[in-house]
């Protein structure tokens, strides 16, 4: 209702919560301090999650000045979000997002309270800082894409029209997106944001920029024989980029679904990007987990291990090769 009232009123040139110009409420921090002094650096996606967690944060409690924040008030967003609706038809707002959302918050305040030790750069509006412990997340098993599902995929893609690229076949761009994909494990971002001149395909590697992963820092990729075969078909100048994308963003999950409707693999199957960068986490980490963590761009084994690797399909596959004594085994 208050997001409904909110677009009315933007409609009439006005806004929905008014405060006296003195009153610096969350939503004014952010926008006069924190984004300019403490956010330079921060991706669009960053940028992304901090308007939409604002924005939920206004619909919900008016966004008061600093001041009349509380603990109590703290608490109601956080269990209001625990029952907003989740992305799917019946779902809730995962425990993970909600914890993520009043991390966000907790942040913002903090850099709004008096500085410290490790807070030098807080504005000191407030004199005490409110706080809200988020919820837990529970720790699910990653998923990860079966090599059929991915098989699949790559056959399918034969049918492909799109995206439209002169000099590129689509078939080819999307079987050269999989393999590349399956065999470096890199994020979607890296993917779409590198160009054929950080690429060497004689010597079979990719030195992906700080400014395009996510731990800025810089990183040579290795290709396998595969991965540069498939890269070969799509070569364009060293200033183009090597998967080129001529539509926007939002549009390449639906036109990736479609390609998985006509492999005739069932909607609750789907796999993602993302997911198959877990594959190839979950395979390296079988043989050599330093290997994996390294070519994933972690900064540590604990964040690969606990978010990237299924270990049921590790230990199974330890389990079925123990040796078995001779008396375990005769019949």
């Amino acid at each position: 209702m208050a997001e409904n009232a909110e677009k009315w009123l933007a409609v009439q040139g006005e806004t929905l919560f008014r405060h006296e110009p003195d009153d610096i409420t969350l939503q004014g921090f952010y926008d006069r301090h924190y984004l300019p002094n403490c956010l330079t650096e921060a991706s669009d996606n960053t940028l992304g999650l901090y308007a939409v967690i604002l924005k939920r944060w206004r619909l919900v409690t008016g966004d008061p000045p600093l001041a009349a924040i509380t603990i109590e008030l703290l608490a109601r967003f956080r269990d209001f979000l625990r029952a907003c609706r989740g992305e799917s038809p019946g779902s809730k707002l995962s425990l993970c997002s909600v914890a993520n959302y009043c991390r966000y918050i907790n942040g913002l305040l903090q850099k709004a309270g008096p500085p410290g030790y490790r807070n030098r750069d807080a504005a000191d509006l407030i004199p005490r800082v409110p706080w809200i412990k988020p919820p837990k997340p529970e720790q699910h098993r990653p998923k990860i894409a079966s090599i059929a599902a991915i098989e699949a995929v790559y056959n399918a893609a034969e049918m492909m029209v799109v995206p439209v690229v002169p000099g590129i076949a689509a078939p080819d761009w999307w079987r050269a997106l999989m393999v590349v994909t399956f065999n470096t494990g890199l994020r979607r971002r890296s993917l779409f944001s590198i160009t054929w001149g950080q690429v060497d395909l004689e010597r079979g590697w990719i030195d992906v920029p700080a400014n395009r992963l996510k731990s800025r820092r810089e990183q040579r990729i290795c290709l396998n024989p595969t991965a540069v075969e498939h890269l070969r078909r799509i070569q364009q100048g060293a200033d183009q980029p090597v998967f080129p994308w001529p539509y926007c963003r939002t549009h390449f999950d639906p036109v990736f679904r479609r390609l998985q409707y006509d492999a005739g693999i069932p909607v609750a199957a789907h796999i993602g990007l993302h997911m198959i960068r877990k594959t190839f986490g979950t395979t390296w980490c079988a043989t050599d987990p330093v290997a994996a963590q390294l070519a994933l761009g972690h900064a540590g084994l604990r964040v690969t291990l606990d978010r990237y690797v299924r270990d049921d399909e590790i230990v199974s596959r330890g389990v079925n090769a123990i040796p078995q004594p001779e008396a375990f085994t005769r019949t």
